[in-house]
């Protein structure tokens, strides 16, 4: 598999992650702190000036690496660690804590450092919940920093949610199946936060290297959802969402009734929409001719009812 997670404008605007709300910090390959956000700081204290020379165990008293280190295995890997470990908080609270360990890959495609987000996991049920909620919160931060870096895929998000829901409509879906397809479909692309942004907003053709960076960002997205209990229901739909119905779309060359109806729904409207947006290699579709294009696809590549669906709604054509 593709080493790739996330490559940002490197640096990754900080004022962002400050405004996360659980702590999260930058480390680098030789495990020296280059940034600690606003919620690490209020957690665990501001950092004295000579950590940052030192080793990140090291300032927190250690005399080497902490054992089963999620920031090494995110280097080692290049994909998303978590692990659980106690820490003593500023005030001097011993929590649990759940680190997640996110490779963030530099245009070269090395990995520039690693930001390392802690969720507090000691608390009580009423405040797992509050957990829960926040790092539904970060994900959905995260989901926001790739508008932020591609205005169009913050864009094609919002609309493919909107043509998906009128979809699941058509189709008769209860009410917590269109749920799942709103989130779904606002969160099927978080995996090209993982994408090379020259990669990503190529405006020329991509080389074969390239186009398999691109079919990655399925799986990536998978990984990141599967993290967080309120969305890991969600993440096969993400993972297949390129999947096509005769078995040749990526990244696991599923089929047939093989892919979830969500993912086949999500599926025809992220295709209809990206036919119908200016993208940076190509200008946007009539309707007409992205709808031509879906009807010969139809049985091969996608589910025939879904794009029956399709065809009927009212304001497609």
């Amino acid at each position: 598999m593709l080493k790739t997670f996330m490559s940002l404008p490197q640096p990754m605007p900080e004022s962002i992650l400050d405004q996360f709300p659980c702590p999260v910090s930058k480390i680098d390959r030789n495990y020296y702190i280059l940034y600690r956000n606003t919620a690490s700081v209020r957690s665990n204290g501001p950092t004295p000036p000579e950590a940052y020379a030192r080793h990140c165990y090291e300032w927190i008293g250690r005399s080497e690496r902490c054992p089963q280190c999620a920031v090494a295995q995110a280097f080692a890997s290049g994909h998303v660690e978590t692990q659980e470990k106690l820490n003593f908080t500023e005030d001097q609270r011993l929590v649990r804590l759940e680190q997640t360990a996110i490779p963030v890959f530099a245009a070269n495609g090395e990995i520039a450092y690693v930001l390392e987000v802690d969720l507090d996991t000691t608390a009580t049920l009423a405040l797992q919940q509050d957990n829960e909620t926040t790092f539904t919160q970060t994900i959905f931060a995260f989901a926001e920093l790739i508008e932020k870096r591609d205005a169009y895929t913050g864009r094609h998000s919002a609309n493919t949610c909107s043509i998906a829901l009128k979809l699941g409509q058509q189709l008769g879906l209860p009410s917590n199946k269109l749920d799942d397809l709103s989130t779904a479909a606002l969160l099927h692309d978080i995996g090209k936060i993982g994408i090379p942004e020259s990669v990503l907003l190529k405006p020329g053709r991509l080389t074969e290297t390239e186009r398999l960076q691109i079919q990655e960002h399925p799986r990536i997205g998978y990984d990141v959802l599967c993290k967080v209990n309120r969305f890991a229901h969600l993440a096969d739909y993400v993972l297949y969402h390129h999947e096509w119905m005769n078995g040749s779309g990526y990244p696991t060359q599923r089929s047939g009734d093989d892919i979830p109806l969500l993912a086949r729904i999500l599926s025809v409207a992220d295709v209809f929409e990206a036919l119908t947006a200016h993208r940076v290699y190509r200008p946007a579709m009539s309707k007409e001719q992205a709808l031509s294009i879906i009807q010969q696809g139809c049985g091969s590549q996608f589910d025939e009812k879904v794009v029956a669906c399709l065809l009927s709604l009212p304001d497609i054509h």
